[in-house]
């Protein structure tokens, strides 16, 4: 009788531990994840509103805007969002509102990315009934050029968040004098420059050798 009793006894159900991707995943689809971006972006569009209001649209873009932090805040969202997407499969009728926006903001992030690596910003002034092919960009240039050898070298410099006074030490790029030759981006912005005969930038300056 009691052989009988041990016998019908169930054993207890054992339960998997989830793997490690597995973990991962449901890290970056939480919804606990998902508020600290959220918050995290607030405060920086926060601060880029403050800084921008008091220093100018340069200053914020350089201390937040274009950041690695503040791309690294837009990729983790990214993740966030598509990962809370792919958790929901698979998806039904009812999830079609959900997808869509999931999707909206991907397509969004996906856009700023490829503004911020591709984008080049600058000013152009055209008057009524006139054609203009001339750009004026407000990213830092020194330009060197040799009277002698009827060359010119283009050296990219760092932007400064706020105004300075002082000296800095530049360092071109590998073989920027023996063999001045330039990626089609920066050679496309190197031809807007160069093609503006009145530049009167201060983030321009030349150099006579």
């Amino acid at each position: 009788m009691s052989l009988e009793l041990l016998n019908s006894v169930e054993e207890p159900t054992s339960f998997s531990k989830p793997s490690f991707w597995g973990t991962i995943f449901k890290f970056f689809a939480s919804l606990k994840l998902a508020i600290t971006v959220l918050a995290s972006l607030m405060a920086a569009l926060a601060a880029g509103t403050f800084i921008e209001s008091a220093h100018g649209t340069d200053s914020a873009r350089i201390l937040v805007y274009d950041s690695p932090w503040f791309g690294a805040i837009l990729l983790v969202l990214g993740i966030n969002v598509a990962a809370a997407a792919l958790d929901r499969l698979p998806w039904k009728k009812k999830h079609t509102g959900f997808v869509i926006t999931h999707i909206g903001i991907i397509l969004v992030l996906i856009g700023s990315f490829i503004t911020r690596r591709f984008m080049i910003d600058g000013q152009i002034a055209i008057a009524e009934g006139e054609t203009e092919y001339r750009l004026t960009l407000t990213e830092p240039q020194l330009f060197i050029i040799s009277q002698k050898e009827s060359r010119h070298w283009i050296l990219p410099l760092k932007k400064k968040p706020f105004a300075w006074n002082g000296r800095e030490e530049i360092k071109a790029p590998k073989r920027a004098f023996a063999r001045p030759t330039l990626s089609k981006r920066t050679a496309l912005r190197n031809l807007l420059i160069s093609s503006h005969k009145n530049i009167r930038s201060f983030s321009h300056s030349f150099l006579f050798i």
